[in-house]
């Protein structure tokens, strides 16, 4: 099962260790994330890996935060977190 998470530009996720930040508008239902020095354009048609073992499909957001994008990731192997939550875990880890 897929987590859903809703994101603003700027914004970042963790799949395991791996940061992966919001971009920018793509096509029209679809936006780009950034893994290291790299640019996924992610859709609603499709799942694309944008590293091993990480999957991540746009999601259509029901309701007016136009700011916000919906994406779904896929990531059986390893944990998910918000950029947030993640680096507050690693402040609290000695």
């Amino acid at each position: 099962m897929a987590l859903v998470l809703s994101l603003r530009e700027g914004e970042d996720f963790f799949a395991g260790h791996q940061r992966i930040v919001m971009g920018g508008r793509g096509q029209a239902l679809s936006f780009i994330v950034k893994v290291d020095d790299r640019a996924f354009d992610i859709s609603t048609q499709s799942w694309t890996e944008v590293h091993p073992g990480v999957q991540c499909r746009a999601s259509i957001h029901q309701g007016s935060r136009a700011a916000l994008h919906r994406i779904e990731i896929n990531a059986p192997s390893m944990p998910v977190l918000k950029g947030s939550n993640y680096r507050t875990t690693r402040k609290e880890t000695p």
